[in-house]
């Protein structure tokens, strides 16, 4: 599954319709949409005679601006994505998404698919065998999927191409000649204990989780805190965060997220926060099926989640750790 180095790759996010018809994208090698157009799409074509041919379907639609952004999902799935480029799908599991590239056949109308997936309007797609985690990518990356289009193009291409090794060379190394993200990991390491704990807690609590107690303390620098999310008072629920700051370099065990496992009790959820990585075992034990949900936060995550809630963490740890919103060391700003 290489990627065509004649042009620019490029990224887009097909939803199986809310994840309902992931497995059927996957097994079946497609990804589609359907929009209740029963006639194939032409694929040369203006805007306008897709507008025309959408509203022969839809005449209960009367409002210009949803009529105007299914129709620009619709261009963009039949005339936007070329051969090459790569979809990205979320599946059923929020944790978990799938990628592909898109295969050098034409679009398909299927008037009756007999897979026992309805939408009728497809693309050929080889998928990758396994998923990738939205906890390997950066905040920034995983915000731009929290769109609620059915066809987008994702920003922050690069990283992805860059972190699945389809293009090893995706991020120039030039874009960066420092990493600001190991800078403030090691800022981090030089707070002692009860320090990051603080850290943490203020982050949690920026976010907006309230009540949080400290249920242990390790001798491996392993803590455990619980913590209370509450929407409007219409949604509450209890979290288990694990913070380990060891090195770096760490790469968490399957192991460890058993550990925080069995101290999580029923109906609750779990968060592991490391300053390194996870390993794949890790992160399969972190998704299995049947037992409380841990989220993975990894250092880089970390760091952007210090980034996006700087402003709102007390004014203590800026002058501590040394450090502007951005991120940037303060000795870079005369």
């Amino acid at each position: 599954m290489g990627g065509r180095m004649e042009r620019q790759l490029k990224l887009w996010c097909v939803r199986a319709q809310n994840s309902a018809y992931s497995a059927h994208f996957h097994q079946g090698g497609f990804t589609a949409i359907d929009y209740d157009i029963a006639e194939r799409l032409p694929e040369v074509a203006l805007k306008s005679q897709i507008a025309e041919l959408y509203l022969k379907y839809h005449t209960e639609m009367h409002s210009p601006l949803a009529t105007n952004q299914h129709i620009e999902q619709i261009m963009r799935f039949v005339f936007d994505i070329e051969v090459g480029d790569y979809i990205l799908m979320p599946s059923s599991d929020p944790d978990l998404l799938y990628f592909g590239v898109v295969l050098d056949e034409p679009y398909l109308f299927i008037s009756e698919p007999k897979d026992s997936c309805p939408l009728r309007h497809r693309r050929a797609v080889e998928w990758h065998p396994y998923p990738v985690t939205r906890a390997g990518f950066s905040a920034a990356f995983q915000q731009t999927l929290k769109s609620s289009q059915a066809v987008f193009s994702m920003k922050h291409a690069a990283e992805f191409f860059s972190k699945t090794g389809i293009v090893a060379s995706a991020i120039p190394k030039d874009d960066f000649p420092t990493d600001p993200g190991k800078l403030v990991l090691l800022r981090l390491m030089e707070l002692d204990d009860s320090e990051f704990r603080l850290l943490i807690e203020e982050l949690l609590a920026a976010i907006g989780f309230e009540d949080c107690q400290l249920i242990s303390a390790g001798t491996d620098r392993a803590i455990i805190l619980t913590a209370h999310l509450s929407i409007l008072n219409i949604f509450r629920s209890q979290l288990y965060i694990q913070l380990r700051r060891s090195k770096i370099s760490e790469q968490v065990s399957a192991n460890a997220i058993l550990q925080l496992r069995a101290t999580i009790p029923l109906h609750a959820h779990g968060v592991f926060i490391t300053m390194g990585e996870f390993r794949k075992e890790a992160i399969a034990v972190a998704n299995e099926q049947g037992f409380p949900r841990i989220g993975l936060i990894t250092g880089a995550y970390l760091v952007d989640l210090l980034c996006e809630y700087w402003p709102h963490l007390p004014s203590v740890f800026h002058e501590k750790l040394g450090l502007k919103h951005g991120l940037i060391q303060m000795q870079h700003y005369p």
